[in-house]
């Protein structure tokens, strides 16, 4: 912000009307600070070109019109020493007085205060989400599966012919976790997936709070981190609200959901490995399937889009807009470092002698351990001590005998891979941090919805 400095008074004469200044530029004083808006410039948010505003027989260009303000509230607040000059010139204030309720009516004189206005749309997106959660839940569960149906092949042979994936909507009947998903040839997998599968439905509203509480402070951060990278002077953003405070009633469909997220894109992979261009192209067809997708969802975006004040809009979809960039850039690279565990665990396995001997000590399992951490600690946040410190801090009952800590899967994972003859642990593993990875990536998926995309335009 820039303090318009006092000198610029001659300039006043720009004013087209009868006013006959009384107060001099050195006698203003300290303005109250609700005023102070009068009296700055913003760049880039309130009049940058020169405009003309016409009030009945008021003509005046818009640049001084802080100026002219500026001296109209410190002539009125030193009022009562003044009451001769203000009965003189009341007829002539009364006519900068509706220039001012004109000027504030349109918003030019609300402070644009670009953190407190971002926070009050993320408010009321989650305030919307919040009023209509069971409602826009059902949208997600029938539109992704239309979706599916839409942008999968159901059956091998459709799958050649129009050269896509391949996924029927009857393999979404089963769980991911179920000894038929994704974690068949891993049984240790599906008993840590299932763990904290019963612990989500066993925690508490509060619990389940805290926790979504620990990861947005962390993706937060993140989204910061990134936002400087663009702009070194960027001030920061407000912690991201709490959009799933609504959840807890429909913790069910909510699984579900979850469920056929990690089943789609665990197919997806599937199909990449073997068919990349299939996997493209159906990617790209679940980004906006049809028209109409997640309709209600962006329909609640646009209503609190329209309730941001004109003067702030543009700036505050903007920082929206690089905050959205930001959490899917933090997104995708954390995803791509939970790929990269499953490299970590191959070199572990290939670099080993197959034998028990190398448990003891610590020397093999801690160096493929810090191997694997190291892949997803970024220059903000370790990862695995932000999803371990969350559930340590806001899970008060754990299920018996087990540890549900990404830090104890490792450990196990690593000590598997060392001590395995067979050569297919580390096959196992992959299996399990590809699941993390898509479990990890669906919760995300969930907290970016104030985001919307491509599909709203």
């Amino acid at each position: 912000m820039e303090v318009l400095p006092f000198p610029l008074y001659p300039k006043l004469q720009k004013l087209v009307f009868p006013i006959k200044w009384k107060q001099p530029a050195d006698s203003l004083g300290k303005l109250p600070d609700e005023w102070q808006c009068l009296a700055v410039f913003r760049r880039n948010e309130l009049v940058n070109d020169f405009v003309n505003f016409q009030f009945g027989r008021i003509q005046f260009d818009l640049r001084y019109l802080d100026i002219a303000l500026l001296y109209f509230f410190s002539f009125l607040s030193n009022y009562t020493e003044n009451r001769k000059t203000f009965s003189n010139n009341m007829k002539h204030w009364l006519e900068l007085y509706i220039v001012v309720a004109v000027y504030t009516t349109l918003g030019w004189c609300q402070s644009c205060s670009l953190p407190s206005t971002f926070s009050k749309h993320m408010q009321c997106i989650k305030n919307t989400v919040s009023a209509n959660y069971g409602t826009l839940e059902a949208e997600i569960r029938e539109h992704k599966r239309r979706a599916i149906k839409t942008c999968f092949a159901q059956t091998i042979a459709e799958g050649n012919q129009e050269n896509r994936c391949v996924l029927a909507l009857s393999d979404l009947e089963s769980k991911a976790w179920d000894r038929n998903g994704p974690l068949r040839d891993c049984s240790i997998c599906r008993t840590f997936a299932n763990g904290a599968i019963k612990a989500m439905l066993s925690t508490s509203a509060e619990e389940q709070k805290c926790v979504r509480s620990e990861v947005s402070k962390a993706l937060t951060i993140e989204a910061e981190y990134c936002l400087r990278t663009k702009n070194s002077s960027f001030g920061g953003i407000p912690e991201f609200p709490d959009f799933e405070e609504g959840s807890y009633a429909f913790k069910d469909e909510i699984i579900n959901s979850v469920s056929d997220y990690i089943l789609t894109y665990s197919r997806l992979a599937f199909c990449n490995e073997r068919k990349p261009g299939r996997a493209e192209a159906t990617r790209k067809c679940l980004k906006n399937p049809f028209d109409g997708y997640l309709a209600k969802h962006c329909d609640a975006l646009k209503n609190c889009e329209s309730q941001i004040p004109e003067a702030c809009r543009a700036q505050t979809l903007q920082l929206k807009k690089a905050t959205c960039v930001c959490v899917e850039h933090t997104r995708s690279e954390l995803k791509k470092r939970l790929s990269s565990i499953a490299h970590a665990i191959r070199d572990a396995a290939d670099s080993n002698d197959r034998g028990a001997a190398s448990i003891g000590g610590g020397s093999k399992v801690d160096q493929c351990v810090g191997n694997i951490k190291s892949l997803v600690r970024t220059p903000t946040n370790d990862w695995i001590e932000v999803i371990d410190k969350a559930l340590e801090k806001c899970l008060k009952k754990k299920p018996a005998g087990q540890n549900l800590g990404l830090d104890s899967l490792i450990n196990v994972g690593c000590r598997k891979v060392i001590a395995d003859t067979t050569g297919t642990a580390h096959i196992q593993l992959k299996a399990g941090f590809d699941f993390i990875n898509n479990l990890m990536d669906a919760m995300v998926d969930r907290a970016g919805r104030f985001c919307g995309g491509v599909q709203c335009g």
